[in-house]
């Protein structure tokens, strides 16, 4: 793959992210080498609760002494912080999408304008063939009854 000024970029954002791997080069068709796959990952905020989940836990218990009663008091925050992640997950796969799709439609583009010159060259090419294929009828019908007719008239 292509080392572009633009993918340098990201492998070294994706490298600076903690908890990301970096992508590394992956075999791709040359005229598209500027997409690369993405990597889902969580906020900071979830990431740092789910590796100090225990000690926030302990604490918690320490400051707030819940009642055997009330064994349920972290489920609503930790229901939050999980809808928060996923909502996060949610919006990078619609970003991801978007840029896909983007990267789609950029493509179509740049192949529907590729076709339509290789479209009009092979029109020009007809009409040259069809200007030389004249000449050469009007060569091979001289002299013979054929030479005064116009395209396809009969005798």
């Amino acid at each position: 793959m292509r080392k572009n000024k633009k993918n340098l970029e990201l492998e070294k954002k994706l490298e600076n992210r903690e908890g990301t791997v970096n992508p590394g080069e992956i075999p791709m068709y040359v005229p598209h080498a500027d997409i690369i796959p993405i990597h889902y990952s969580v906020d900071e905020g979830f990431a740092v609760l789910e590796r100090e989940f225990k000690q926030f836990c302990m604490a918690y218990f320490e400051a707030a002494r819940p009642d055997m009663d009330n064994g349920n008091c972290l489920d609503n925050f930790i229901e939050m912080k999980e809808n928060q992640a996923l909502r996060g997950l949610r919006k990078q796969r619609e970003e991801h999408i978007r840029d896909i799709m983007g990267y789609l439609g950029q493509m179509h583009d740049g192949d529907a304008a590729l076709v339509e010159r290789k479209l009009e060259n092979h029109r020009k090419q007809k009409e040259a063939f069809e200007k030389e294929l004249a000449k050469l009828d009007k060569v091979f019908h001289k002299g013979t009854v054929y030479e005064n007719l116009d395209g396809g008239e009969s005798v």
